[in-house]
């Protein structure tokens, strides 16, 4: 990885703002930082996470309890799997997981 962990962190953070992953926010983003350059990367990187984070919720045995020890998990997988990660991303990263949980009917029922 050739970016700096608080430009990921920052373009992470512009892409998902609340939950849902902005597709057009990233993009402005990079437009405005100048980012264009490592604009492959950035998606790429970014796509990888958000792809990663589904896969584990999708996989998780049993279906996503709707808790905070199964957050508390998720964020250590994410912690251990891109440790570049800062708190604030890791936090939007979670509250995605929620709405993609809710949205692909993945809650344990």
């Amino acid at each position: 990885m050739s970016l700096a962990p608080e430009t990921l962190n920052a373009a992470l953070q512009a892409y998902i703002r609340v939950t849902i992953p902005q597709p057009a926010d990233l993009l402005e983003h990079i437009d405005k930082h100048q980012l264009a350059p490592f604009s492959e990367e950035i998606t790429a990187t970014l796509h990888g996470l958000t792809e990663s984070t589904y896969r584990f919720l999708y996989d998780y045995p049993g279906g996503v309890p709707p808790t905070e020890e199964f957050r508390a998990e998720l964020r250590s997988m994410l912690q251990q799997t891109y440790p570049w990660l800062d708190a604030e991303s890791i936090t939007r990263i979670v509250s995605y997981s929620g709405w993609i949980s809710w949205h692909e009917g993945l809650f344990k029922t």
